[in-house]
């Protein structure tokens, strides 16, 4: 089986901002971001949130070919609503229609599908073969409401796992209603690494930032060099490059089996911590305000005793 696929694409951003639209109702978001204005080599990735990428743009220079005659790529989709907001998304990010949302019997009696062309020349799909999903409401049409006798209709179901098709639709229709009430496509990525002489990853700061708001995600350094000031560099460099792009304040959240103390060493202050996980373990929120100046005004190494 295939685990994912990359394509090229001449225009990065343009690319982006249509697959972050097109996607999104199928449960597919951003992973992975390496943007950087005027810079080679740039790509993206997109997965399940939580995964790993298992569709991947990757910049290409202008000119070169990058759709290929008779490639077509199928993504699934959870309902048929999810391939209509596909469709609808598609085409607002500048796809072209390739075929509108419908039963297409002739690939199987319940093969509901959409095809879109993106505006680099890939040839999408949507395509969804489980059975039309009935709307939450009594089986009378009655609509949607919070009066008893409409909630005592309806079945509600728990489970110790995340059932994968249950999932991608509240996932998908989660990030609908968030872009229909506040800009996210303004939130960017944000990510710092470390590589050895040999130009591997030994360690990485990721995080995002959004207004004048900057968020640490995740630190860590490779077990070999750990203990050796990696870790405060890679969040240091993280903030000074979060102040250029116009951060005032870091965030970020963290175990007390992770680096809270190197966090508090750095500068960060505890905003609240919760108590109950097993262990004796707790959990920080932490946060940092942040200046240029603070940046260059403090150089020197840090001593920690526990940390990446």
């Amino acid at each position: 089986m295939i685990h994912h696929l990359s394509i090229g694409v001449t225009d990065i951003g343009r690319a982006t901002r249509f697959y972050d639209a097109a996607l999104r109702p199928l449960g597919l978001l951003r992973v992975w971001s390496d943007l950087r204005a005027g810079g080679t080599g740039q790509g993206v990735g997109y997965g399940i949130r939580g995964g790993g990428d298992q569709w991947a743009l990757k910049q290409v220079d202008a000119g070169t070919p990058v759709a290929m005659p008779g490639c077509h790529v199928a993504f699934a989709a959870a309902s048929h609503d999810a391939v209509r907001q596909f469709h609808a998304a598609a085409l607002a990010a500048g796809g072209v229609d390739n075929g509108a949302p419908g039963l297409r019997a002739h690939y199987g009696p319940a093969y509901f599908a959409a095809f879109v062309v993106d505006p680099e020349g890939h040839h999408l799909e949507a395509v969804c073969k489980a059975a039309p999903t009935a709307p939450l409401a009594a089986a009378a049409g009655q609509p949607v409401s919070t009066d008893g006798a409409t909630v005592a209709a309806l079945a509600f179901t728990v489970h110790d796992s995340h059932p994968p098709d249950e999932t991608s639709i509240v996932d998908a229709g989660l990030g609908v209603s968030n872009d229909a009430a506040a800009p996210l496509q303004e939130v960017q990525p944000l990510a710092c690494f470390a590589r050895s002489g040999a130009g591997q990853v030994i360690g990485g700061a990721v995080g995002r930032r959004w207004g004048s708001c900057g968020e640490l995600q995740q630190l860590w350094v490779a077990p070999p060099y750990r203990r050796n000031g990696i870790g405060a560099q890679l969040v240091r460099q993280f903030e000074a490059h979060a102040v250029q792009r116009g951060c005032t304040s870091v965030y970020l959240e963290t175990f007390s089996f992770q680096a809270p103390a190197l966090y508090r060493a750095l500068g960060y202050a505890v905003e609240f911590q919760r108590t109950g996980y097993p262990h004796g373990i707790t959990k920080f929120h932490l946060v940092k305000q942040v200046t240029m100046a603070g940046m260059d005004a403090d150089p020197r190494p840090v001593q920690t005793p526990a940390g990446p």
